[in-house]
């Protein structure tokens, strides 16, 4: 397939879309006033590029004999690759590398077709074997099927239930790769719910071939465009969780871990992680500081009050083995959160010095119980506008409503690093959950799982503790659309203050005051229009100070504006013209006539009924 071919399928598709917000306050819509504009560009890759990801998937497949291959074999030739040509865009590396095989020998009279398992590396793996069109004593065998996952690190190692999977990636410099020939790997709700990734989201191009002919069909470009086109939804113009994000020159976050135990008790969480990465997605003119502190349930009377009102408990059948009853207790976040925010800042220390610090408290509940407790039955943290909640105990394995591989998805509870971090991304910085969007068209928050996988922090099917460029970026995009929306809405509420009044603005400006109104707006699109082109480069640092240096010229153009308004009176105008034809008490005194007209016909009819009765008495007589 050339270029073109792509080009033409991607300009039919609309290039234009609007930032949606997902949790709106009431009255608020969910739609910004800014539109974004995609552009794309077709590229065939250099064939230096494919041989080099066929040899290094070829070598660890064939030399480690397994299916799973670590992201960084394919991820560091194309991280590489990106490097030498940078671009102010982003790139998409859609990659089709051919299956690794390798040659045995064999006896000639038994080769034949088949598709089998064969024990390497310690597990079965589905292999194809046929004959070799070289020679009739050896046999060519194919992996049926490979997948990417992520080798941890031996301080973070998780246990082996919790790993799924994957073919796509999410690089740390604005790139990302998917490979159509890994997999298939499904994943998603196991029972109930909406955007499972499925063995067919990802078009193979095997399923598109007909016949003998080379060229696939146009349906396997149409899929890739698609693809294409929801990978940009989902990693470069994602929703918002929320807005407006407030523009605070200095964020205080503070950690309080309430335990319920005196002695020590294993805990994976990891705050450091978390403050290295928040620390990344600092602005011009922000500043972000941590602290951190631990209470206990001995010490905070107040601190039990919470959890013991919001301890709540749930009947559910879960499928294990089988179809089974469970009763298990939770917390609601909700009620939780209504008494945590009742308690005077005092009391947690955390009263900011200065009005312009936002505060953000985490509270993370340490429990030594031996069983399950999540926030709403479902989460290990969740995110509040002005703080985020979050629990663990001390069970390894927590299984979920999610499947991969069908297998039934767990989490371990003693870590909660990942769930703060996601709802921390929520609260501070608006970004919303990878697999979450709001569709216009529902008019309800849509689920797409297909990059909940790899480097994200959120969702159950990945185990990163690291930002992508889709996080960081949403949380520098998701600040500036704020002082946009907001400039925007004070000038067209400034333009059209005298519509209401019948006049347009040059009407009542005088010719002095005008002049200074056209300067200044020439001023404030220069400065509108510099934003949004830094912003389409990702400098996310100028376009801020274009952003808020617009203030000033708001401040000056509502001025002039209510200055003029200053000279605009009042008054009452006499008509002394010709009197129109028809006014309203014409019409009444007409009205009144008919009425008066009705009510005397009626009048007459009753007499003459009274005559007409009496003299059919009299003639009775």
């Amino acid at each position: 397939m050339d270029a073109e071919t792509f080009i033409r399928f991607f300009e039919s598709i609309k290039g234009s879309t609007q930032p949606h917000i997902i949790n709106t306050k009431e009255g608020q819509e969910h739609s910004l006033g800014v539109r974004n504009k995609f552009l794309f560009t077709v590229t065939k890759a250099h064939r230096l590029l494919t041989e080099e990801i066929n040899s290094a998937l070829q070598n660890y497949v064939i030399g480690e004999k397994t299916d799973l291959v670590p992201y960084d074999i394919v991820d560091t030739i194309i991280a590489t690759d990106y490097k030498k040509k940078p671009s102010l865009g982003y790139t998409i590396y859609v990659l089709n590398p051919k299956m690794p095989s390798w040659i045995e020998e064999v006896d000639p009279t038994s080769v034949e077709e088949t598709t089998q398992k064969v024990h390497l590396g310690g597990k079965d793996i589905l292999v194809k074997k046929s004959p070799d069109q070289i020679t009739g004593e050896t046999q060519r065998v194919v992996f049926e099927n490979y997948a990417y996952n992520m080798p941890p690190d031996e301080e973070t190692r998780p246990p082996p239930h919790i790993i799924c999977p994957f073919s796509l990636w999410a690089g740390q410099e604005r790139y990302a790769w998917i490979d159509l020939t890994a997999g298939p790997v499904d994943y998603g709700p196991q029972t109930s719910g909406d955007g499972i990734v499925s063995e067919y989201a990802l078009p193979r191009l095997s399923h598109y071939m007909r016949g003998n002919d080379p060229q696939p069909s146009k349906d396997f470009v149409a899929d890739i465009v698609t693809l294409v086109r929801r990978t940009c939804e989902q990693l470069i113009s994602p929703s918002l969780a929320h807005f407006p994000i407030p523009d605070a020159p200095e964020i205080y976050i503070h950690l309080f871990v309430i335990n319920d135990h005196s002695g020590p008790v294993t805990s994976h969480f990891d705050w450091q992680t978390i403050e290295k990465e928040l620390m990344g997605l600092t602005l011009l003119g922000q500043k972000v500081e941590f602290g951190h502190s631990v209470g206990s349930f001995l010490d905070c009377e107040l601190c039990v009050a919470a959890y013991s009102h919001s301890l709540k408990s749930h009947t559910s059948n879960i499928r294990l083995d089988g179809l089974r009853t469970q009763v298990h207790q939770y917390l609601d976040s909700k009620s939780l959160h209504d008494w945590l925010e009742h308690f005077d800042a005092n009391f947690w220390g955390i009263t900011p010095t200065e009005e312009n610090i936002r505060v953000i408290p985490v509270f993370l509940y340490d429990l030594a119980a031996p069983n399950i407790i999540l926030l709403d039955r479902f989460h290990q943290a969740v995110s509040f506008p002005d703080m985020v909640i979050a629990v663990q105990t001390q069970v390894n394995k927590a299984l979920v409503d999610f499947a991969c591989k069908d297998k039934v998805v767990s989490f371990n509870m003693k870590d909660s690093t990942r769930a703060v971090m996601s709802a921390l991304l929520q609260t501070v910085y608006g970004v919303a959950p990878t697999q979450q969007r709001w569709s216009p068209l529902h008019n309800a928050t849509l689920d797409d799982f297909l990059w909940a996988v790899g480097n994200t922090p959120f969702g159950l099917f990945s185990y990163s503790k690291k930002l992508s460029f889709a996080q960081r970026d949403a949380a520098a995009r998701n600040l500036i659309y704020t002082h946009m929306s907001r400039t925007l809405t004070e000038v067209s509420t400034l333009l059209h203050r005298f519509a209401k009044f019948g006049k347009e603005l040059d009407e009542v400006l005088s010719p002095a005051q005008y002049t200074q109104f056209v300067q200044r707006w020439n001023v404030f699109k220069f400065k509108l229009e510099k934003a949004t082109t830094l912003l389409s480069f990702h400098n996310y640092n100028h376009s801020l100070y274009h952003l808020r240096s617009l203030a000033h010229d708001v401040r000056v153009i509502g001025d002039l504006i209510y200055e003029a308004g200053n000279n605009m009176r009042s008054f009452i105008h006499c008509f002394k013209g010709r009197r129109p034809l028809f006014r309203a008490t014409t019409w009444v005194g007409v009205m009144l006539m008919v009425l008066a007209g009705m009510f005397l016909w009626y009048r007459s009819g009753a007499r003459r009924d009274d005559t007409i009765h009496a003299k059919k008495r009299y003639q009775r007589w």
